[in-house]
Formats: C-alpha cells, structure tokens, sequence
C-alpha cells in the first residue's frame, strides 16, 4: 500500500488506517455480490480519537485480466459517527488506493434501503443495476412441477459446447457476469427487444464465450455441480444447474433458470427448476441460495419464477454503483 494512503487524518477527528489483519475469508479470490470475482480485500477503518473503530469500509481489485477494475462494498458507520465526513471520506480513502493501482472504473456496491446510496452519489457514482439475493427452505419444498411439452435430463458432465451455446442463446433482459458489453448500462426496467443485442466486438463476443465457456467446464469437473436439461421435441430449450454448496457462503447455482426466448411463459423455467431444488434437498442441504440480477425499479422475471414457483424468498437487495476514471 502507498504511504501517502495508509493513513489519512480527516477533518471529523478520525484517522483512516488498514485493518490488519484481514480476516481469512476475504483474502482470497472470491465471487461477490454483483456477480463478478475479486480478491484480495482490502479493510480501512475510521478510528475516532480514543482509537475506538467508528466506521470501516472494503475493497479489492478485480480478478480479470481483461479489465482494471475495483469494487468498494461493506460501507460501515456507527450511527453516533453518521453524516458526519466519515463516510465521504472513507469512499475516498478507498478510491485512492484502487486509482493508485490503476483501477479505471470502480463497482460499489451496496445494501438497499439503509441509505448509504448519497454518500456515493456525492463522490460522483450513479446507479446501474440491482442484485437480488433469493433462498428456499427445502424442508418446505413443493413437489416438482411437470409438463408434458417437456422433458427434464440430469447431466452429471453435459456437452461443453452445446451447453454454452445454450446460455449465450437464452433470454436474460438484464446484465448477467458474461454479458460485460452491459455493464454500464443504467438499468431501469426490463427491455424486450426483438433480437438479443450482439456483442460490440468480434474479440468481446470470444471473450463471453469463453466465460460461459469455463464455468460449463468446471461444472463437468466437479462431481457435487450437475445440469438439469430440459428439450422440446428433442432440442435443448432451457437448463437450471445446481451445486452442492453451503449459503450463504456460495450460491447453489452458477446460471439458475435459463431458457430460450421463444419459450418464455410455457411455463418451462420451473419444471428443471423443481428438479434442480430436489436434487440439492435429496443431497442433504435443508437450504438454497440465488443470487440473481435485476433492474433498479423492475424484477427480472426470474425473480418472479424463483419467488411463485417453489415459493423463494428475497434476503437482500444490493445496488452496484459505478465511477469511472474520467467522471
């Protein structure tokens, strides 16, 4: 870390150092709520004039070669300390360390609904889109749904390329970890365009590929991560994964519900889904865990599916807030 950063005196009588040491859970690589991997954490905390820790805050450098970017999260004041300075000053702090290490556009993300969103706003961020973070109680589990249009296959190592041409075919009317040409779109409500918008670039369409691409790999490797295909007349027309993962530390899936844009509203989507759900409470787990992007005022309909159908609960709502260099 720079000297000129490591601590900073700021006009509200606090000093903002670095945590040491950062607990174990953060310094690793790891997925984080807005979908995209970073790591490892960084942890600066405001200290008030006794040393007492009055407000912290996170961050990390994106895990993608292709991109220098940076993520600020986990934005933390005591009430006593609020509207105070300390979190603009904070954000700061955090900010200088991820511009010093080259960072050109920084994710912040953030709890819905506690009103930390004006303290971003005032350091030139704006809203982009929202994450919706979803369980079920598979105690409680409904029985699956069936329909005879469909039928469901449970693949234990499922073709790579048939199933990555599946994802990158099927409809999502948000930004998704692989769809990176959208990731400063300021999302309001769902769009529905005739045809899926290409990617910008013959490189950044490779590049997606190659993405979807890896996570299907991975799948085919691990023995605990299955695929639930579902076909019409044959012909693959929707999927839902899921792993054998302990939430809320990882989710259960790495895609979730996916089907082609042709069969929205046939009632596909819980049928692999109801499979999927089962699978995972058969393997022992009593809970399962989503997490899933949406708009900033809108659901994404598989929010809809995941709450209607086996009836999945929303945990938390997260906003990523985005900066770029130039703003």
């Amino acid at each position: 870390m720079d000297e000129n950063v490591s601590e900073m005196t700021v006009a509200t009588n606090v000093a903002i150092t670095p945590l040491e040491p950062v607990p174990d859970h953060l310094l690793g690589i790891r997925q984080e709520v807005n979908l995209l991997w970073y790591g490892p954490s960084q942890i600066l905390v405001a200290r008030d004039e006794t040393g007492a820790i009055v407000g912290a805050i996170r961050l990390a450098f994106r895990h993608d070669p292709w991109r220098a970017h940076g993520l600020i999260t986990d934005l933390q004041v005591d009430p006593a300390w609020r509207d105070r300075g300390v979190e603009e000053q904070l954000i700061q702090a955090a900010e200088d360390i991820l511009r010093q290490g080259g960072v050109t556009k920084i994710d912040a993300v953030i709890l819905d609904g506690q009103g930390w969103s004006s303290y971003f706003y005032r350091n030139g961020y704006w809203p982009s889109r929202k994450t919706v973070v979803m369980q079920w109680d598979l105690t409680q589990l409904r029985p699956p749904y069936e329909n005879p249009e469909f039928t469901v296959e449970l693949l234990e190592a499922p073709d790579v390329e048939q199933t990555t041409d599946l994802v990158l075919a099927s409809y999502q009317p948000y930004w998704q970890w692989w769809k990176e040409q959208k990731e400063d779109k300021k999302w309001f409500r769902a769009e529905y365009p005739v045809a899926p918008e290409p990617p910008d670039t013959a490189e950044l369409a490779a590049e997606m590929r190659e993405r979807v691409r890896s996570v299907v790999r991975q799948l085919v490797e691990r023995s605990d991560h299955v695929l639930f295909l579902a076909r019409h007349d044959g012909q693959p027309v929707g999927l839902c994964d899921a792993r054998l993962a302990t939430p809320p530390r990882e989710d259960n899936f790495a895609f979730g519900v996916l089907v082609l844009r042709d069969y929205g509203g046939k009632r596909l989507g819980s049928v692999p889904l109801g499979q999927a759900l089962h699978w995972l409470r058969a393997h022992g787990l009593e809970r399962a865990q989503i997490t899933t992007t949406s708009g900033l005022d809108d659901y994404d309909p598989t929010v809809y599916l995941y709450t209607l159908s086996y009836g999945g609960q929303i945990l938390g709502e997260y906003v990523d807030l985005v900066k770029r260099k130039k703003e």
